[in-house]
């Protein structure tokens, strides 16, 4: 069962894990069964555990240390008996840095860690993806598209600042704008990050500029690039090298 942390308003977070009771609060007309219960015996999953607030922080590590928990407004104690899989995109250890996360929740999760790298970093599972998402959108509308060569060699040349969800975009915006077969000219990247297309002549400017000391700001103004280009260059300046 999934539970998305960061797609639920604040205020309704604790009545949708826990469930509630008749008359818990002014719209309460029955009891209703929360996430928990509903994955009582199997796996609970905790998409983007980094947004969960933290007075429910502490409520979860007890729900995992204890398998205890109590619907809202009712003082009934249940068991749960579920195993538990979190995920978040964020550092959960700069967050404990700024008491945004507890420590000890943390120490409770974090016992088998499966860290997933940015797509720039495993180039290899871009052509597996690409051929994954065609499929997908061939059978959703019905269609038979191809992608050619040096369709693919364009997709393994960009870095991906916005990782699976944007290739998967690509490939989408490159089935509408395409005929029979996807072609170079049908991939597009987002022009949010104003790339460009000679990257070795800009690192070796940035390194120029930075090494008289020149601000981010003023760099990437010489350069016309846009200031998220220069810190995603920066960021992977050892790959482009």
């Amino acid at each position: 069962v999934l539970f998305n942390c960061a797609t639920i308003p604040q205020n309704l977070l604790e009545s949708e894990l826990f469930g509630y009771v008749k008359g818990a609060f002014t719209d309460a007309q029955e009891t209703r069964k929360g996430i928990i219960e509903e994955a009582i015996s199997g796996i609970l999953f905790f998409d983007e555990i980094s947004e969960l607030p933290v007075n429910l922080q502490s409520k979860i590590l007890r729900l995992i240390e204890n398998k205890e928990y109590k619907k809202v407004g009712d003082s009934k104690i249940k068991k749960c008996s579920c195993r538990f899989i979190f995920a978040t995109n964020k550092d959960i250890k700069k967050l404990i840095l700024n008491n945004k996360f507890i420590p000890d929740l943390y120490y409770r999760i974090s016992v088998i860690c499966i860290k997933i790298s940015p797509l720039r970093e495993r180039k290899e599972d871009i052509i597996p993806l690409v051929k994954y998402f065609l499929d997908k959108e061939n059978s959703k509308l019905n269609l038979n598209k191809k992608i050619d060569k040096l369709a693919i060699n364009k997709l393994l040349s960009y870095q991906y600042p916005g990782n699976i969800r944007e290739l998967e975009n690509i490939i989408k915006r490159a089935i509408v704008i395409s005929e029979d077969v996807i072609q170079n000219k049908h991939i597009v990247f987002d022009s949010f990050y104003n790339i460009p297309s000679n990257k070795n002549r800009y690192i070796n400017k940035i390194n120029e500029l930075l090494s008289k000391g020149k601000s981010k700001t003023y760099i990437a103004k010489e350069l016309g690039i846009s200031r998220q280009w220069l810190y995603h260059l920066l960021k992977t300046y050892n790959y482009y090298l």
